[in-house]
């Protein structure tokens, strides 16, 4: 990769490597914004995502076809509906906390959370 040569003894390379920062790590959680790049946000767009799938495919057949009489009978139809419901309510609460890349060309991160919250509230 380079012509970098390290002549410090090991103690001192992993001093030096643990001093490095990460990304994003000058923007700490200390403002309760969440970060592009966290682990479990991945995971929750794909809940989110399966989500929104259901609702296209699963609901239009539960009105649809499903009788009104039979779907009194489900006793899962009222709670996938407040499942459903409770994820799109959390994601829309978590939006307000999501830091988020500037349009302009530059692409900066936005962090500030009063920034954030007046972004997504005003749609700017």
């Amino acid at each position: 990769y380079g012509a970098v040569e390290f002549v410090q003894t090991d103690a001192a390379r992993v001093s030096l490597l643990s001093d490095t920062p990460k990304p994003y790590e000058k923007y700490a959680m200390h403002n309760r914004v969440i970060l592009p790049n966290t682990k479990w946000l991945k995971y929750w767009d794909l809940l989110v995502f399966i989500a929104l799938v259901w609702t296209a495919t699963g609901t239009v057949y539960d009105v649809m076809i499903i009788s009104a009489r039979e779907r009194s009978e489900l006793m899962s139809f009222p709670f996938r509906t407040l499942t459903l419901d409770a994820i799109f309510l959390t994601d829309t609460v978590l939006t307000c906390f999501r830091a988020y890349r500037t349009r302009n060309g530059r692409g900066r991160l936005i962090t500030d959370l009063k920034t954030i919250q007046t972004h997504y509230i005003y749609s700017r």
